[in-house]
């Protein structure tokens, strides 16, 4: 509505009024239809706001983007923490135990926590021993009486840290660990079942069952959320000291310790944009993989920053291979490439994350390696007057390592579905180099001629851009 209207409104509502008459059409009456229209402005642009954040693809605040992903159930990926190896050395006279959870402090006070148990005879030195970077944290909540799905949340500040999460309950028959059962699927009201949660108030917690579709903890008994916190992306280079600590601090004076490899390949929680693009498409399920799309979620979820991932099965596998096997019946392949990390470590990744499967039945699986496919390109052209030769190089490098080289982030965009095969695989295309540099702009003419490049025939092929043996030739007109 605009003043104007507004204006008017008030000088015929006034006119019906002998007192308020004499002010019709005066400055007075043009104020208040200002100052209304500006109310009503004001109250618009807010509604339509407000109206953005009810929608999770349009939200703005991370706040309405986590309440979105709440109510379709979605629960973002956890932590992942680093790891690498250790080497501890006996300087006393006796076999000493190095138990599994010996927790370890580094120079900076981070936690290192054992996972492996290893007797160590005297002056002996054990290597290769397992450790990751956590600590386990307990957190206890009194359960004052039977609730229909009790929620217990952790606070924000350990939230951040869960790289892992138990749950048990601690009553007169002892402490019994639940099963977590994200859609209380067959739940009945003596199953011992619980749901994760994340709220929009960065807390991650349980939902227990209503004692018809899942248990709940009696009166009286104790919710005990055991999480193992990490800082995630974390680096310690090879050969630091390690200590024993807490109720391990009596070792530090017989256990020689430092790392033999370097502790990393963490990972972050999820931004807001990840979880966003996630929950739109995340449809809930209580962890059942069966499906190709399955695996290829279930990897990318457990494995981030994987640049490229492929999963097949029996009958892709014998399509490709043209040779029927009985050993492929019920197989599935893997194949991946994470950048900074090897072959070897990429299979241990995605082995550990199918590892936890449930129900994984008859199922075996099988890591292919990287088949890498490189391929180089001769850049020729005219640059625009109004550019600089060396930048304008610089800048196609860039668009083209960081859609389509060998880290490329890009080649999850380019999944093409053959149809004919039912194979799915990334693909770098012709037309997208020629894209990719006309979208910049800055070019009157140019020309692209390929080196080596060749389509992906196998469902391990990984064609990328290798600009390292690419040349670009830029002149003006």
């Amino acid at each position: 509505m605009d003043i104007q209207t507004l204006t008017d409104k008030f000088n015929n509502t006034i006119k019906g009024n002998s007192w308020w008459a004499k002010f019709a059409n005066s400055q007075f009456i043009q104020m208040m239809g200002i100052f209304a229209g500006q109310i009503i402005y004001i109250a618009q642009n807010y509604a339509s706001r407000a109206l953005t954040e009810g929608f999770i693809s349009t939200a703005t605040k991370r706040t309405s983007i986590l309440a979105a992903a709440e109510d379709r159930g979605y629960v973002g990926r956890f932590i992942i923490p680093s790891t690498g190896t250790i080497q501890v050395t006996n300087k006393s006279t006796s076999t000493i135990t190095a138990p599994a959870g010996m927790e370890m402090l580094t120079n900076d006070q981070t936690v290192i926590t054992l996972l492996e148990t290893r007797q160590i005879k005297p002056g002996e030195t054990a290597t290769g021993l397992q450790v990751s970077q956590i600590e386990k944290v307990s957190v206890d909540y009194p359960v004052a009486a039977q609730t229909p799905f009790l929620t217990v949340l952790l606070d924000t500040d350990l939230t951040q840290e869960v790289a892992d999460l138990s749950v048990s309950v601690i009553s007169d028959g002892g402490e019994v660990e639940w099963k977590l059962n994200p859609l209380f699927r067959m739940s009945r009201e003596t199953s011992e079942h619980y749901v994760m949660v994340y709220r929009p108030t960065e807390q991650l917690g349980v939902r227990f069952g209503n004692g018809q579709m899942g248990k709940m903890p009696p009166a009286g008994s104790t919710v005990r959320m055991t999480v193992s916190a990490s800082r995630g992306d974390y680096t310690l280079a090879i050969n630091q000291p390690l200590t024993p600590a807490g109720d391990y601090a009596t070792l530090a004076s017989v256990l020689d310790i430092k790392n033999d490899s370097a502790i990393r390949s963490g990972a972050g929680h999820e931004t807001t944009e990840e979880t966003r693009n996630r929950a739109q498409y995340y449809v809930p399920y209580d962890g059942q993989v069966v499906w190709g799309g399955d695996y290829r979620y279930y990897i990318q979820n457990k494995v981030p920053n994987l640049a490229w991932l492929n999963v097949w099965g029996e009958q892709q596998q014998e399509q490709a291979t043209g040779v029927q096997d009985v050993s492929n019946i019920n197989k599935i392949f893997f194949c991946g490439h994470r950048p900074g990390y090897s072959q070897a470590e990429v299979q241990a990744m995605i082995y550990d994350a199918i590892g936890t499967i449930p129900n994984e039945m008859n199922k075996r699986y099988q890591y292919v390696p990287v088949n890498e496919k490189p391929f180089a390109i001769n850049v020729t052209g005219i640059a625009k007057k109004n550019v600089i030769l060396n930048e304008a190089i610089n800048e196609i490098k860039d668009t083209l390592e960081k859609n389509f080289g060998h880290d490329s982030s890009k080649f999850g965009e380019l999944f093409e579905n053959d149809s004919s095969s039912n194979r799915i695989y990334a693909q770098v295309k012709v037309k997208d180099l020629w894209n990719a540099i006309e979208k910049l702009g800055i070019m009157i003419s140019y020309d692209i001629q390929l080196n080596g490049f060749t389509q992906a025939v196998n469902l391990n092929d990984f064609v990328y851009l290798d600009l390292t043996k690419s040349t670009f030739t830029l002149n003006y007109p």
